[in-house]
C-alpha cells in the first residue's frame, strides 16, 4: 500500500500524508515524525527544530500556503471533532471570524434564585436551561445546591 506524501511548503525534508501524519526522508528511508499533544489537546510536530502545530502543517501541505485573509487553520468536520483529528479532509484556511464556539452564559444571583424557584414550582430542569440558555447539567448543579447562590 502506498502512503500519499506532499512536501510541508517552508519546511524542507517534511512530508505530510492524508492521515495528518508528518513524515521525513533525511536518511534516505521514509521514518515518522512523532507528535505530541500540549495541555490544550493540540497535537504539535517538531520540525527543524521548532515545534509546529501538526493541523497547520498538514493543511499547508495539503491546501496551500495560508494567506492574509486566512490565517488560521480551522477544522470544518461535521460533528464536533476532538482537536486531535488532523486529517486534511477535515482542515480547511479561514480567518478568525469563522470559528463558531459556544459562549458560556453567565447566571447571576437572581437567575439563580429564580431557577430555584422554577425547579419548586415542578417545571423540569431542560425546560429550565432552556429558557435561560445554558445546559441542563447547569441547571442541575444550581438545584442540588453544589453551585452557591
Amino acid at each position: 500500500m502506498k502512503i500519499e506524501r506532499k512536501a510541508v511548503p517552508g519546511h524542507p525534508g517534511y512530508y505530510a500524508d492524508r492521515k495528518g501524519r508528518i513524515w521525513t526522508n533525511s536518511t534516505g528511508y521514509w521514518r515518522l515524525v512523532k507528535s505530541s499533544a500540549n495541555g490544550t489537546g493540540y497535537q504539535y510536530t517538531r520540525v527543524n527544530g521548532v515545534s509546529c502545530l501538526t493541523q497547520r502543517l498538514v493543511c499547508s501541505a495539503f491546501k496551500g500556503e495560508s494567506t492574509e485573509n486566512t490565517p488560521i487553520c480551522i477544522r470544518k468536520a461535521r460533528q464536533q471533532q476532538p482537536r486531535r483529528v488532523r486529517m486534511q479532509r477535515y482542515l480547511k484556511w479561514g480567518n478568525p471570524s469563522q470559528v463558531t464556539r459556544k459562549r458560556g452564559v453567565t447566571l447571576d444571583k437572581e437567575d439563580k434564585i429564580g431557577i430555584v424557584t422554577l425547579w419548586l414550582g415542578g417545571m423540569s430542569q431542560v425546560d429550565i436551561a432552556k429558557v435561560y440558555g445554558c445546559s441542563q447539567a447547569a441547571i442541575s448543579y444550581i438545584v442540588n445546591g453544589k453551585v452557591a447562590i
